[in-house]
Order: C-alpha cells, then sequence, then structure tokens
C-alpha cells in the first residue's frame, strides 16, 4: 500500500469515525428522557415507594409543592402512573378474595371514611375546605374520576361505588354544601 491509498484510507476512517460518533450522539440524544420525563419519573417512583395514606405530613407537602410545580400535562401522566400501579396492586391483593370477602373490606373502608370524617376537628375541616377549593385538587378529583370510569372493570366499579359515593359525599359536606 502506498501512501497515496494510505492517506485515502485514513480520510476515509476519520469521515466514518465522525459519522459514527454523530450517529451515536443522535441516538443517545433521542432516546434520553427529557427533564420534564426524569422529574415525571422521580415523583411517580417517589409516590409508588410509599405506601397510600402513610406519608409523614411534611414530607407529603413536600411532595404538593413538587407536584404543583409540574405542568399540567406531566402532572395526568403521573397520575395515570400511579393509580395504573395503585390499581394492579389492588388487583393483586383482591384476586384470590371472594366475594363476601371484597363486601367486607370495601365496607370496613366505608366505616373508617365515616368515623374520620365524624372526628375531625373544625380546623381540620377549615384545611380540607380550603384544599377541595385549589383548582389542583379540582384536577386531581377529575382525574381519579375519568381513571375510575377509563380504567376499572364494571365489575370492579359496581364493588367500588359505594367507596366513591362515599368519598364524594364527603367532599360535598366539607366545602360546605351539606
Amino acid at each position: 500500500m502506498d501512501s497515496l491509498q494510505r492517506k485515502r484510507l485514513q480520510q476515509r476512517l476519520l469521515i466514518a469515525s465522525t459519522g459514527l460518533v454523530l450517529v451515536v450522539v443522535l441516538v443517545v440524544n433521542t432516546f434520553r428522557p427529557s427533564e420534564e420525563e426524569r422529574e415525571e419519573l422521580e415523583f411517580t417512583e417517589a409516590v409508588l415507594s410509599h405506601e397510600p395514606g402513610k406519608l409523614p405530613p411534611a414530607q407529603r407537602e413536600r411532595m404538593r409543592e413538587q407536584w404543583n410545580r409540574l405542568p399540567a400535562e406531566s402532572r395526568s401522566r403521573v397520575f395515570r402512573a400511579v393509580a395504573s400501579a395503585r390499581l394492579a396492586e389492588f388487583r393483586e391483593l383482591s384476586k384470590g378474595l371472594s366475594k363476601e370477602d371484597r363486601q367486607k373490606r370495601v365496607r370496613k373502608r366505608l366505616d373508617e371514611m365515616r368515623q374520620h370524617r365524624a372526628e375531625l376537628s373544625p380546623e381540620q375541616r377549615r384545611e380540607l375546605r380550603e384544599r377541595l377549593s385549589k383548582n389542583e385538587t379540582k384536577e386531581i378529583v377529575t382525574h381519579v374520576l375519568e381513571f375510575y370510569q377509563d380504567e376499572l372493570s364494571a365489575q370492579e366499579r359496581a364493588e367500588l361505588d359505594p367507596l366513591i359515593h362515599e368519598w364524594l359525599y364527603h367532599m360535598d359536606s366539607l366545602v360546605g354544601r351539606r
């Protein structure tokens, strides 16, 4: 191989390697999640890492602030991801239960909801009323009801309807209509 052929080979290798580097950079940037997607994923994982209703108050407030910083589209995607994961957990837990056992659980949860509402102090009622009046809460309620309607089977909705009705009654009573 003479020097001219060697030089041409080096040029072709340089062009090929440069092209390869550009393709790799393009592929990496195409499939790398955006900052918004990373925030959504981190928030979703943080919510799912805790048992529902067991988040310490300080951490709950931090999560609420982080939620409010997310764009509306992101909040919708996060809500759907969390709700889908919780629904899968619910289905797994109730898979082996008889219809009677599921009904007992629903009745027990109804009693707990009613007892909790009865035990609320006037200050807690005021705080809940304020929170329920915010647009972010209305958005969450809308997401819950849409998810409930779209993702649950007719049988699941029939079994859980008493809980949804109690939840809506509870919210309605807190905002002062009853």
